[in-house]
């Protein structure tokens, strides 16, 4: 309920490197005690797979207990924020979410230096559509 048991759980893994806890109405304080936890570790809490090149979180059409909330952006940054989890990934589709500016603005600046498009668009891609 407010992450403490999942964060010891996730502080002694030795092998985990993807674990989805996305979308699960956890707060914000829940979600900054997951990424204290596995802080140092290759663990996903997005679910990204180590060699993932492209993650779609695309909220159009799912309803709103299904759409990214702001909490849920604490977790993501963290993730593209540890090289061992994003190194590969260079698309990730957050398009249609329900994050506020504040979370907006944090994973803008993690990705900034990173080459990772937070629209879905593929490093190949010539047109777009929104």
């Amino acid at each position: 309920e407010d992450g403490k048991g999942l964060a010891a759980g996730l502080a002694v893994s030795a092998s985990l490197t993807s674990c989805n806890v996305l979308r699960n109405k956890m707060d914000i304080v829940a979600a900054k005690i997951l990424v204290k936890a596995v802080e140092g570790k290759n663990i996903s809490l997005c679910g990204i797979k180590p060699d993932e090149t492209s993650v779609d979180f695309n909220g159009t059409n799912k309803i709103d207990d299904y759409k990214l909330k702001p909490p849920d952006a604490i977790l993501l940054a963290a993730d593209l924020s540890t090289p061992g989890i994003s190194a590969s990934l260079t698309s990730c589709n957050l398009l249609k979410n329900e994050m506020d500016i504040a979370a907006a603005k944090s994973l803008a600046e993690v990705v900034k230096e990173k080459d990772i498009s937070l629209c879905g668009i593929q490093p190949d891609q010539i047109e777009a559509s929104f």
